[in-house]
């Protein structure tokens, strides 16, 4: 699997401290967020590039996606000052290429079923889910961000580490919840 050991690129990108609040320097040096970008590489490292095996794949992803579900969790909020589009976004032909990767991998556990809402006790439809699709999600949602807090200036990077906190708790975070049950039933069983 891919990724690095340390985000020390994270911190070289930013450059000299000087030129940084100390807000955003401070949010890109705590541990939770180091932990985060480390767990963040790991799974996109492991769609990218993770074993043809599909039981291996599946294993490795469940592992990956609980720990990144973890560190996500435990992201501080950072402040938006900027809120500058970053430049690290994903062409469409390489969110194909994932997608496919993954779909390969996958295999015949792509579909399953769910409730939309479990809490809603009033709606008690099942509801289809794709898991390539959820984890096609997370990876839309993290991977420009990684790569904004890599290769981008101040403000991308501060929109970068908003946009990794808000997109867990709005959006990849229920695909990520569907996928890692969806994970277990086929790694577990």
């Amino acid at each position: 699997s891919g990724g690095h050991t340390h985000f020390s690129w994270a911190l070289e990108a930013i450059g000299p401290r000087s030129k940084i609040p100390m807000n955003i320097q401070e949010a890109i040096e705590m541990k939770e967020t180091t932990a985060f970008l480390e767990a963040a590489s790991e799974f996109c490292g492991e769609l990218e590039n993770g074993t043809a095996n599909q039981l291996e794949f599946c294993n490795e992803l469940f592992i990956k996606l609980s720990n990144l579900i973890f560190r996500a969790s435990q992201l501080a909020q950072v402040s938006l000052d900027y809120d500058k589009d970053s430049k690290g976004r994903l062409t469409e032909e390489e969110q194909k290429i994932v997608l496919k990767k993954t779909s390969d991998r996958i295999g015949d556990h792509q579909y399953y079923w769910t409730k939309f809402n479990p809490i809603d006790n009033d709606v008690m439809e099942l509801v289809a889910g794709d898991l390539v699709d959820d984890l096609g999600d997370i990876y839309a949602d993290i991977k420009p961000n990684l790569r904004t807090l890599e290769q981008g200036e101040l403000a991308e990077q501060e929109s970068a580490l908003w946009e990794l906190k808000f997109f867990f708790e709005t959006h990849w975070g229920h695909h990520a919840v569907d996928a890692l049950r969806t994970l277990y039933f086929i790694t577990k069983n």
